[in-house]
């Protein structure tokens, strides 16, 4: 079920991202640290990452030594996933927007780590070369599952308890055992919200911090 979060519960939960990373990990400038990844699993539109970037970013007019330096750290330390065309592209848009109205200007090189990826599977389909465009998305997606150390994962994941082709995955399916005692029948299982919270407690487990 695709569900969009209201802004204000994003921002709670944003902020409250921001303090634990204080407090537990000791980082002074919390969400905007410099150690910081942010990741929205389920990203949708983009409502948490705004919310990230409203808080992280200063409130004040940016230098343009500044405006180099976030640019660099939103670009590098700031990734989403999502699973629909349309949402996908209107998250871009969004962010976008947010950045240039704090005097940050994507280059037409600049890419935000917002790929159009199924979070649940590991899989690396073989996307012929004369697609880079998407062959760059899939491999981004890959090392942002695999391979990069992510800090922080929020987002708002999707319901569905239904048993469709779609909503299985090797790599996910094979995790969730874990989270079944000897004899269990309850259903919900096996919702998608598990799921992707099994997708987070492994990356985090798999990492060792988070």
């Amino acid at each position: 079920g695709v569900y969009y979060t209201p802004h204000q519960v994003a921002d709670f939960i944003v902020r409250a991202v921001d303090d634990l990373s204080r407090e537990a990990f000791g980082l002074k400038d919390g969400i905007a640290a410099e150690e910081m990844k942010v990741l929205d699993f389920a990203c949708g539109t983009g409502t948490f990452l705004k919310a990230t970037l409203e808080r992280m970013l200063p409130k004040h007019h940016l230098t343009s030594v500044e405006v180099a330096r976030w640019r660099g750290k939103i670009l590098r330390d700031l990734y989403g996933f999502e699973l629909l065309f349309t949402p996908y592209v209107i998250a871009h848009t969004l962010l976008g927007q947010t950045l240039q109205e704090h005097g940050i200007i994507l280059q037409q090189r600049d890419h935000l780590k917002v790929f159009l990826t199924n979070t649940l599977d590991l899989a690396q389909n073989a996307i012929p070369a004369s697609l880079p465009n998407l062959r760059r998305e899939g491999e981004g997606a890959y090392l942002a599952k695999t391979a990069t150390s992510i800090l922080s994962i929020i987002g708002n994941p999707p319901y569905f308890n239904g048993d469709s082709q779609e909503n299985k995955c090797e790599f996910i399916d094979s995790l969730l055992a874990d989270y079944k005692p000897k004899g269990e029948r309850k259903t919900n299982l096996t919702d998608l919200y598990v799921k992707f919270f099994r997708f987070a407690d492994w990356k985090i487990a798999t990492q060792g911090r988070g």
